[in-house]
Formats: structure tokens, C-alpha cells, sequence
């Protein structure tokens, strides 16, 4: 319960970076999107239904600070994740450089999932081939972003997990 409660906040926190107008003027030169990756994190590590609500949290909160269209960032997410399902039962996800490749793959299909929803409803976006460069630029960016971000998240979760063994066993002594 407090593991699901960490990665909510801390997809708050990394919604909150990139939707921080501060932050992507100054610091970054594109503007990083943590929710791909956070996605594919949470779809690894997490049960499917815990991982669901965290993405549709994601995708609600994306919704909200973005102040676009309400809901296309929590049916995209959800798309996405459903994608990662099915690449993790296809595919062993346990390779770093397969990463690379899938949240590359997995920046595309948001882009072209946006692009094929604005052209749905008459809304012109700009070409598909400025789209996907500078999507798979993006893609590479956040991806080098989240190689310093999410193992301190690693790193977290394995002392969560120390610390509620501990507490686990103390109980079970105290029985």
C-alpha cells in the first residue's frame, strides 16, 4: 500500500517538473515527459490493476495540469500501458537496452496516437515527420533523464522492502 502511495506522489512530483513553465525554459532544452517512462516502469513492477489505476492517475493529473483536451492524456496512457502488457508477456523486459528501444517505441506511438486523434478531429498539428523527430528526440532525452531519476526509485523500493521485512518479522516475534 505505501509502495503504491510513493509511485501516485511521485508521479505527482514528475508532473508537476513537467508542466513547470520555470523549468522547461531554463533547465531543459526539450521538454521532458516522465509519464512514458513512469508507465513502463509501473507496468513492469506492478500488479496489472494496481499498475492500471496508477497510469489512469497519471493520465488524470496530466489531463488536469495540461489544460488541453480533458481525457486524451489518461486514454492515451491507458493505451500505452495496455501496449507494455502485451509487449511484456511477448518480449523478456528484463534488458536496460531493450528499454532504450521500447520508451523510443513507446514515444512514437504516443505521438502518432495524438497526431491520428487531432487529424480525427480536424485539428492540423503540424506534419506527421516534424512530429516523430521530435518525438524520438524527446523520447531519447527523457529516457537519459529517467536513467538518473528512477534508480533512486530502485533504490527506495528495496528499502521499503528491507524495512517492511523488518516490521513483518517483528510482528510475527511479538505473536
Amino acid at each position: 500500500m505505501w509502495w503504491f502511495l510513493f509511485l501516485a506522489i511521485f508521479g505527482l512530483f514528475c508532473i508537476v517538473i513537467q508542466t513547470n513553465p520555470i523549468l522547461n525554459c531554463y533547465l531543459f532544452p526539450i521538454k521532458p515527459d516522465f509519464t512514458i517512462p513512469l508507465t513502463f516502469y509501473i507496468c513492469l513492477f506492478q500488479k496489472p490493476v494496481q499498475g492500471c489505476f496508477l497510469v489512469m492517475w497519471l493520465g488524470f493529473l496530466m489531463d488536469l495540469f495540461s489544460g488541453g483536451i480533458m481525457g486524451i492524456f489518461l486514454f492515451l496512457r491507458l493505451v500505452l500501458f495496455c501496449f507494455v502488457l502485451i509487449l511484456k508477456k511477448l518480449l523478456f523486459l528484463e534488458n536496460k537496452l531493450l528499454w532504450v528501444g521500447v520508451i523510443l517505441l513507446l514515444f512514437l506511438l504516443d505521438s502518432l496516437l495524438i497526431h491520428l486523434l487531432f487529424g480525427l478531429m480536424g485539428k492540423n498539428w503540424g506534419t506527421l515527420v516534424i512530429i516523430l523527430k521530435t518525438s524520438v528526440s524527446q523520447g531519447f532525452f527523457t529516457f537519459l533523464l529517467s536513467l538518473l531519476v528512477f534508480p533512486f526509485v530502485n533504490k527506495f523500493e528495496n528499502a521499503y522492502k528491507r524495512t517492511a521485512d523488518k516490521i513483518g518479522l517483528w510482528i510475527l516475534i511479538k505473536k
